[in-house]
């Protein structure tokens, strides 16, 4: 009897010992990107079919950059010209200008008052705002008429719930200086929510030098400008079905 109690207890203490150790390995759940702009609807990248790039925060942040023209950089098949410092067009299968269509949450930036597109207007769209962009190489025409014909760029913006504050209502004042264009900028924004309702707006600044050419071109005069941009987005939750956005 007293060695069958012995072997018992010892039997319990390795199985508690061995509960102690016992580690659960979690495996991380890596959900599909999906993207709207290719085909107007939600898919993944797998169910697209045409040649999509999706530049997110990862890339975003790592840009690091005042100008919205140099996170195109990152996309594939893209090609951006600087004829001045800020401003960029970006040229997606050999074509820019009116036949690249931009998009800014779903809505056409393209109109007749541009010069021959509104590809040098892309830094009016403060970096700080953007979600993520979606850019698809190729005709578009079917989907978006005749200025898809290159390819189509969607900039999605970001909503209220993208930011990190939890408060009802939080702001941010940034500024930033590039000595290798010789500007720089400041930007005042300030984003809250209340109930189902929430709103970003902010005050974007910007200063650019001449552009200074290369192999004793020189400083060319006049090149530089100053930015002053403003924005505003609303949304309201209507319910788990609904949403509008007025910006």
């Amino acid at each position: 009897m007293f060695g069958q109690s012995r072997i018992s207890r010892c039997a319990a203490l390795v199985l508690l010992n061995s509960s102690s150790t016992l580690v659960v390995a979690q495996i991380p759940l890596l959900l599909p990107q999906i993207t709207v702009t290719a085909a107007r609807v939600m898919r993944s990248d797998f169910d697209t079919p045409r040649a999509t790039t999706v530049i997110g925060q990862k890339e975003i942040q790592r840009a690091n950059t005042s100008r919205t023209p140099d996170l195109l950089r990152y996309a594939q098949g893209v090609y951006i010209q600087n004829t001045n410092l800020g401003g960029g067009s970006p040229f997606i299968r050999g074509l820019t200008g009116k036949q690249v269509l931009i998009l800014v949450d779903g809505v056409r930036l393209n109109n007749s008052f541009y010069r021959f597109g509104p590809h040098q207007y892309l830094n009016t769209i403060d970096p700080n705002l953007i979600k993520r962009i979606e850019v698809v190489r190729g005709p578009g025409s079917v989907l978006y008429g005749s200025d898809a014909l290159g390819g189509v760029i969607n900039i999605i913006t970001k909503r209220r719930t993208d930011f990190s504050s939890s408060a009802d209502l939080g702001g941010l004042i940034e500024g930033r200086y590039d000595s290798g264009v010789d500007g720089g900028s400041a930007r005042a924004q300030v984003e809250g929510n209340r109930s189902d309702i929430g709103f970003i707006g902010g005050v974007t600044g910007k200063i650019f030098d001449d552009l200074e050419g290369g192999d004793g071109v020189g400083e060319q005069v006049p090149s530089g400008y100053d930015e002053l941009d403003a924005d505003l987005k609303l949304n309201w939750r209507a319910d788990e079905h609904s949403e509008f956005i007025v910006a």
